[in-house]
């Protein structure tokens, strides 16, 4: 996105025409102000985007959604605290994650939120080191897009 502010004319002359340049002036100013914010408004909303899909990833690589079905001994309660410290290690992106954000990432995927008298938390399976590194590999039924 490109602004360009055409430069002022010359304010040379009586009050009257010194008074309408100084108002030319500030709108201009005015005007590259609320340009500038809706550019900083339309980055804000980018970077919240990428934000929200790179916490979604990094869950889906540590924790899976449990089934209705599944035995109570592999689901595990955990902390929005302590997801976000398992999958914030890019520190650039870290600063900007909170337990918010968590929370609607992990709503939006699927989990459940669990209440305990100590705190509120997330019902997860945990991914096994194997289970993570699998998920790395290309099989042969994958489809590869050109």
């Amino acid at each position: 996105m490109k602004f360009h502010v055409a430069p002022l004319p010359s304010c040379s002359g009586t009050r009257m025409s010194e008074s309408l340049c100084r108002c030319t002036f500030y709108l201009r100013l005015k005007l590259l102000a609320t340009k500038l914010h809706l550019l900083y408004q339309i980055t804000k909303s980018v970077f919240g985007r990428l934000l929200a899909n790179y916490a979604e990833e990094q869950i889906l690589r540590y924790y899976r959604v449990p089934e209705p079905d599944t035995p109570l001994q592999y689901i595990k309660f955990r902390y929005s605290a302590e997801i976000l410290e398992r999958i914030g290690v890019n520190p650039a992106l870290r600063q900007n994650l909170n337990n918010q954000n968590i929370g609607n990432v992990m709503k939006r995927l699927g989990f459940k939120k669990i209440h305990k008298k100590n705190g509120n938390g997330w019902a997860v399976i945990e991914k096994e080191g194997s289970e993570i590194n699998n998920d790395a590999f290309i099989d042969p039924n994958d489809t590869v897009e050109d």
